[in-house]
């Protein structure tokens, strides 16, 4: 049997290493991507998946616009947290 897998933590951190790359003054280490993770799918419903095709047809989903649009907003409001409230000093 094959584990249940949430895609939309797939598209989140897919989105966070590509919108950590587009901006400056971001921390990117590891504690902080995984916080700006964790907000971000806390504000987005899961999309689980079992199955190679269920996978073909979240992904697929993306394209939506409506998806993609609530991955972005999501993503840049955990990142714009995450920036005002580190759980690091400022020189990590």
């Amino acid at each position: 049997m094959k584990k249940p897998v949430n895609l939309a933590e797939i598209l989140v951190e897919q989105m966070v290493e590509e919108q950590l790359a587009k901006r400056t003054g971001m921390c990117s280490c590891d504690i902080c991507k995984a916080d700006i993770m964790a907000v971000a799918l806390n504000h987005l419903p899961p999309r689980y998946t079992n199955t190679d095709k269920g996978g073909l047809y979240v992904r697929a989903g993306i394209l939506d616009s409506q998806l993609s649009t609530d991955l972005l907003v999501e993503v840049s409001k955990a990142i714009e947290h995450i920036k005002n409230n580190p759980r690091h000093k400022p020189n990590v």
